[in-house]
This record gives structure tokens, sequence and C-alpha cells, in this order.
């Protein structure tokens, strides 16, 4: 095993599983020569409208979201953690895959799918991937944006310290 990139381990060892797949997917995920965003830094904020919830995703500090489709968001969710023997660290990881159409997100989650099962129990940047299991498959996320089709899946990616 070559040494872990020093971008996707913290200080302490563990490795930074968010941004290692981000990193990942930017790679082995492609649309048709379309250039993809993929990172861990895309913000969707929802807050209260007059007709329910309005759905706001924008990256930080750029240009809204649907001028930069397709995209695909990779963060930790709250849960799991370092195991009681201190030795493994279970990650809870969603995957949002955005589109401009249906068929442009499902086709990003495919992939996604598909890139995960061929990381599980193998090595990306010279971090070792443990176990990763898909938690909650693909689902919907209301389109109230129109130009913006997301489907989102979560992830228990488990992983040592390197």
């Amino acid at each position: 095993m070559s040494a872990p990139t020093r971008e996707f381990v913290d200080e302490r060892g563990w490795p930074i599983v968010d941004r290692l797949l981000a990193d990942a997917f930017r790679q082995l995920v492609h649309l048709d020569g379309v250039e993809l965003w993929c990172g861990t830094d895309l913000r969707a904020d929802t807050g209260p409208a007059d007709d329910g919830l309005v759905e706001q995703a924008e990256r930080w500090g750029d240009e809204p979201l649907e001028e930069e489709l397709p995209a695909i968001r990779v963060q930790r969710l709250p849960g799991g953690g370092i195991n009681a023997d201190g030795y493994e660290d279970l990650n809870r990881i969603e995957v949002i895959s955005y589109g401009r159409t249906r068929s442009e997100s499902d086709s990003l989650t495919a992939q996604i799918r598909g890139v995960m099962a061929d990381l599980s129990d193998e090595e990306w940047a010279g971090v070792e991937l443990d176990r990763i299991r898909e938690d909650t498959g693909p689902g919907r996320i209301q389109d109230i944006n129109r130009d913006v089709r997301a489907v989102p899946t979560v992830w228990r990616v488990t992983v040592r310290q390197q």
C-alpha cells in the first residue's frame, strides 16, 4: 500500500472520507464529456416560503447550482464514529447527484453506485477503504427549482487509522 495523500488524512491519521470520495468521483464519474463539478462545499439550504419549502442549492461564493450542473455533493452525516476498540471509524456519507434532467442525475447515481462497489475493500489515494455499504438507496428530492434534479444516496464507509 502506498502512503496516504495528506489532504485526505487528518493529523491523527484518520481518513477524511468525504473529501476522498469526492476526489474519486471527480476522476471516475463522467457524463458525455460534460465537465462535472464534484466536492464537499456545496450548500443546500431549505427555508420557508408562502407555498411550502424552497430549496436553494449553490456552491459557496459561486454561481447558483443550476449553472454548475452536473454536480455531485459528498458530505459526512452525523452518526457512526470510532468504535469502542478504537481501530475503526464508521462514516455515514451522503452523496447527492444533481443534474439538469432525471436522466442526467440517474446516470450519475448509477456510476456512483458502481464506483462505491469497486472501492469497497480497496485503496484510493493511498487510503484503504475497508467496507462500503449502501445504507439508503437512491431517492428523489422534490424539484422546487425546475432546473435542478437531485438524487441522494447514503453510504456506510468503514476505515482504519492510516
